[in-house]
């Protein structure tokens, strides 16, 4: 029969189908799993995507250059299951912050403290802001003014967790070690 040998042979209306090497078609049908139990994490798992929180610092009635403090640090961490004290130091991986200039800064200061995969911020988180003279300070240091707060991100957009309207006052002075 021409065309190939009689275990090919086919009616001629039918279209000659082509088989793909297995292989080939295993691998998609693992890209297509993998791809299906990725979403499924996302959109169960909460936040795997961006985060970020957004608000401003206010310092009472003092303008920047009357603080005799040069910098602002804002952090944002996951708040414990103890309740919060300043003096106890976060030392998690989970952890949003940002570092201001105050003389160059404008009154109340804006921050906006943005992270990628912050793990799981579904929970309460707290944000903590202080003056201080070192920069880059890692946490509340003796005598130096504070304000913190505790919010929850909103994750109903996806994989991005935001909140907005995050105001710190800073009217607490940290007490001595």
């Amino acid at each position: 029969m021409p065309g190939g040998p009689p275990s090919e042979a086919r009616p001629f209306f039918l279209p000659r189908v082509r088989r793909f090497p297995r292989v080939r078609y295993s691998a998609v049908v693992r890209a297509r799993t993998i791809l299906g139990a990725v979403a499924v994490a996302l959109i169960v798992g909460g936040c795997s995507g961006s985060s970020f929180v957004e608000g401003s610092l206010s310092l009472g009635d003092l303008m920047p250059d009357d603080t005799g403090f040069e910098f602002a640090e804002v952090r944002a961490f996951p708040e414990g299951p103890d309740s919060f004290s300043v003096r106890n130091v976060y030392r998690g991986d989970e952890v949003l912050q940002q570092s201001f200039l105050l003389g160059k800064a404008d009154v109340p200061v804006s921050f906006r403290l943005e992270g990628y995969d912050v793990g799981d911020p579904g929970g309460p988180w707290r944000i903590l802001a202080w003056l201080s003279n070192r920069e880059d300070s890692d946490w509340v240091g003796t005598n130096e003014p504070y304000g913190t707060r505790s919010f929850t991100f909103d994750c109903t957009n996806g994989p991005v967790c935001a909140i907005r309207g995050v105001d710190v006052d800073v009217d607490q002075l940290a007490p001595p070690n």
